[in-house]
């Protein structure tokens, strides 16, 4: 066990602990939020540049430093004031600040796995406190595309995998619901030839972060709305930080809420099982919520000679950015045991399957796979 596991464990432990003792919950649409570590003079344009994307104008934060730096409104160099929320920017302070741990967030991109990351995407959400809002939007965007798409029997899946160029081979998959995730957007021919209906993305790095992929990832999102009528899902907790930035999908986009169970979103309940892959964390369930037939191209697995997740097809993912995410995440990589991964993921896969299957939907893979939750599914076997 690594020391930065140790020490989150440590940080968890505690925290749950404070919060049970001292009957404390993060406020939601919380103002006020101060840094605790000083910062240097380039954590704290690291610090502004993330503030500008994450948070929104109405929470004001404090840091100290020896420096200035170009600030937005709501942010102020070393002028003290109570706090609603404090941010610990580096792991080195975590014991520092051990009796506020329970009103504390780290985001230090160095502590373990997708603590950061998962704090700063969540940040917009926990400070702006409409929920039901942003839940009624959704519910009146699945009611839509459901009216407009739940006559078809059938939909597929397209992941991003090696076997997605293949997809001209099959031109009947273009008459059913056509579900795409991820960085399938960048691939221009395929969009143009599918005419995708339903976009879906949850990953914080990848497609809710600052970093260049993330940007131009977005950018990519935007076209797609705008050039074919698509909807998107995303996790429920992303929509207030989307529809900040990007107001214009309004009508298109839907979040989707949690479920301990597996289930099929309906408008009255708009929940899934939160999964560690998209495939079976949204395409999957909203496939099955709306057809009884799904099939799968794509979805390759991880190759034993793969160094990460899996093998990209090329045309579906940008290349030349990745660095930009390892830079900006990197214990998301580090941390990351990525055949326990795969081995888990094709676990959830088949515990998927089966549910939809005892509820008359059947699942079809229309290439070979390296997870044998989809290889057994091969052309329906």
């Amino acid at each position: 066990m690594t020391f930065n596991r140790l020490l989150w464990l440590f940080y968890k432990v505690v925290r749950k602990l404070l919060k049970n003792l001292t009957g404390y919950h993060t406020p939601s649409g919380f103002r006020k939020v101060k840094v605790t570590c000083r910062l240097n003079e380039e954590s704290l344009n690291d610090f502004i540049t993330k503030v500008r994307w994450y948070a929104p104008d109405t929470v004001n934060f404090y840091v100290r430093s020896r420096y200035t730096a170009d600030t937005p409104p709501n942010v102020f160099i070393n002028k003290d004031t109570e706090a609603d929320v404090f941010l610990i920017s580096s792991k080195a302070c975590i014991i520092k600040n051990l009796f506020r741990l329970h009103r504390s967030i780290v985001v230090d991109p160095a502590f373990y796995d997708t603590e950061e990351c998962v704090a700063w995407s969540y940040l917009y959400g926990q400070a702006v406190n409409s929920a039901d809002v942003y839940r009624h939007i959704s519910e009146e965007n699945f009611i839509r595309m459901t009216e407009e798409m739940g006559h078809k029997e059938s939909a597929c899946c397209f992941l991003t995998g090696e076997s997605f160029s293949k997809y001209r081979e099959y031109p009947e998959l273009r008459g059913m619901v056509k579900i795409i995730c991820n960085s399938v957007v960048k691939n221009d021919e395929f969009m143009e030839y599918i005419r995708p209906d339903i976009l879906v993305f949850a990953d914080p790095v990848y497609h809710f972060s600052y970093n260049r992929y993330a940007e131009n990832f977005r950018r990519d999102v935007l076209k797609t709305v705008e050039k074919y009528d698509t909807y998107i899902a995303i996790p429920e907790n992303m929509m207030p930080l989307m529809l900040a930035h990007y107001p214009a999908l309004k009508n298109r986009l839907i979040g989707i809420g949690r479920n301990p169970e597996f289930n099929l979103p309906s408008h009255s309940y708009l929940t899934v099982k939160v999964t560690d892959n998209i495939l079976t964390y949204l395409m999957l369930p909203l496939a099955s919520a709306m057809c009884r037939k799904i099939y799968l191209l794509g979805a390759d697995g991880r190759s034993p000679n793969d160094s990460m997740f899996w093998k990209h097809n090329s045309s579906v993912q940008y290349d030349s950015l990745m660095q930009t995410v390892v830079d900006a995440h990197p214990s998301f990589f580090r941390d990351r045991n990525y055949v326990e991964y795969q081995n888990n993921h094709d676990n959830m896969t088949e515990n998927l399957f089966r549910f939809g299957e005892a509820q008359g939907r059947r699942y079809i893979s229309l290439n070979r796979s390296y997870l044998a939750s989809i290889n057994s599914r091969y052309k329906g076997a």
